[in-house]
């Protein structure tokens, strides 16, 4: 029997939402052990900002 599609959907969401909470808080470790200036450095950083640039978009629909 298949998984109902709506249930799948709520669970990858779950998962990704988890995922998202996991990477924040190995940034906030990472950001206590180098400076503003070597963050800044990190391409990472740029693609964490691009995230949250999309998300503060899609959040004002």
């Amino acid at each position: 029997m298949m998984p109902d599609l709506t249930e799948t959907v709520e669970k990858q969401n779950v998962i990704i939402q988890m995922q998202s909470g996991i990477i924040n808080e190995l940034f906030q470790l990472l950001m206590q052990h180098i400076s503003v200036d070597e963050a800044d450095a990190l391409p990472v950083v740029q693609r964490i900002n691009e995230a949250a640039d999309l998300r503060k978009w899609m959040e004002r629909g």
